[in-house]
């Protein structure tokens, strides 16, 4: 059977199996916990004119050269660079602002969802596969946003309920974040260029985010009923920048693991990665998070840059390379089981057998996460069969080829992805991804 048509099978098998775990899941009162932090995203998705009126107002001399990453937005000629800088490298970012007020009133946006846990669990209600998640915005827009049957959170008397059950309050976090697409001719002083992938940037005036405000309800909830949780996604303290706070809130997760792991050995504790805003929180967040964690999952960007916090150069063409490099975040900070690696090509696990199907649970991320891209939304179960015939990704199965021979002898497990050249969106894939994978626990 040639590759194609394997993989096509087996998307075809773990689309049907799809309804049956959830309703196994819903049948025993099982759930995912997912954690930390909440926010009310705005997003703008990038018209090619809308862009170059912008960077013609505020940067006319910017030019391909002069373009160059910033770690904080103070003026726009800095938010015009930032743009122009991720469009024409691909890359995605994310990184502080001093003050947006006046630049947003050039761009057209829509209210969403944001933060990893809230994401990810409009991913699985979309599906009908309950979670409970951790809040720290409890504004009504969020509230109203994460309003489902299947969305529940822990209030302030200890109870598992419903989201739209709880008191709003009034403080919000909100994210901007500007979708942009392949394709578009993004106009500087020294020429025009095209935009050469889909990506997206999030700029972030954290508050509450900074210091991720644990819920002690929430936290016991989860410690006191743990067979019900199959899986405790840890996640959200890339924006913090005080590490003397993180050492305090990593303390209280250490211990609540800990109680975790007593009540659910079998649990999984699930490090979902993302971009920090400060090298000494990395860190921090390497030596103590995970060696707490079953699995830590991350995209190719985020492994670039954590590889390279540490010396090694991850070669984006070579399957090997990912494999290598993930073995030793592995070895060096003590990860329990293994790594995911989730890219728009192909989906990676390198580590331990789990006793869950973990390739069942890569094909559920990838079919969660290229239902986003193809709609702009979360998928609902009908949709996910609208990825069933796209075609796999090209790079994707080469990665396969290259591996199959070596897979067993370095327990890796490599899914090639529904290929889309032009998303819609890629706000939110790495969380559908990682939404996918907890059905499988």
């Amino acid at each position: 059977m040639c590759k194609h048509a394997l993989f096509d099978e087996k998307y075809r098998a773990a689309y049907a199996r799809m309804a049956t775990d959830i309703a196994a899941r819903i049948s025993a009162g099982r759930y995912a916990a997912m954690g930390y932090t909440t926010n009310y995203d705005l997003i703008c998705t990038l018209e090619a004119d809308a862009l170059n009126a912008f960077v013609h107002k505020a940067a006319p001399e910017l030019t391909r050269a002069s373009l160059r990453p910033v770690e904080q937005i103070e003026t726009p000629q800095d938010l015009a660079c930032t743009l122009a800088y991720h469009c024409l490298t691909g890359l995605g970012g994310e990184m502080d602002i001093a003050q947006l007020q006046e630049p947003c009133q050039d761009f057209c946006w829509r209210a969403a969802i944001g933060g990893t846990a809230p994401q990810a669990a409009m991913a699985l209600a979309a599906v009908g596969c309950p979670s409970a998640i951790h809040m720290t915005d409890h504004s009504p827009e969020v509230c109203g946003i994460l309003s489902s049957p299947y969305i529940h959170t822990v209030d302030g008397d200890g109870h598992l309920v419903p989201v739209s059950s709880i008191p709003a309050g009034t403080i919000r976090e909100i994210h901007w974040i500007f979708q942009f697409q392949k394709g578009g001719q993004l106009a500087l002083a020294d020429g025009t260029y095209e935009i050469s992938a889909s990506n997206r940037i999030i700029l972030t005036q954290s508050a509450i985010n900074r210091q991720v405000p644990l819920q002690a309800p929430y936290l016991h909830y989860i410690e006191t009923h743990a067979k019900a949780f199959a899986s405790n996604v840890l996640s959200s303290f890339n924006a913090m920048t005080d590490e003397a706070l993180l050492g305090q809130r990593l303390e209280s997760i250490l211990r609540h693991v800990a109680a975790y792991r007593q009540g659910n050995p079998c649990g999984i504790v699930y490090y979902e990665d993302a971009h920090y805003h400060s090298a000494g929180v990395r860190a921090l967040c390497l030596r103590q998070l995970f060696p707490l964690s079953d699995i830590v999952s991350m995209n190719e960007e985020e492994l670039a840059q954590t590889l390279a916090a540490i010396g090694f150069v991850l070669d984006f063409e070579d399957i090997h390379s990912y494999v290598a490099g993930a073995y030793l975040l592995k070895e060096r900070f003590g990860v329990r089981k293994g790594l995911i690696i989730h890219t728009k090509d192909f989906a990676l696990y390198v580590g331990e057998p789990l006793r869950a199907n973990i390739e069942t649970g890569l094909l559920y991320g990838n079919l969660m996460a290229t239902a986003k891209a193809l709609n702009g939304d979360y998928g609902t179960y009908p949709q996910l069969a609208d990825v069933l015939p796209l075609p796999l990704s090209e790079k994707g199965l080469r990665a396969h080829a290259a591996l199959a021979a070596k897979a067993k002898d370095v327990g890796a497990v490599l899914v090639p992805s529904r290929y889309i050249a032009r998303p819609k969106y890629t706000i939110g894939l790495g969380d559908s991804f990682m939404a996918g994978v907890q059905i499988c626990f």
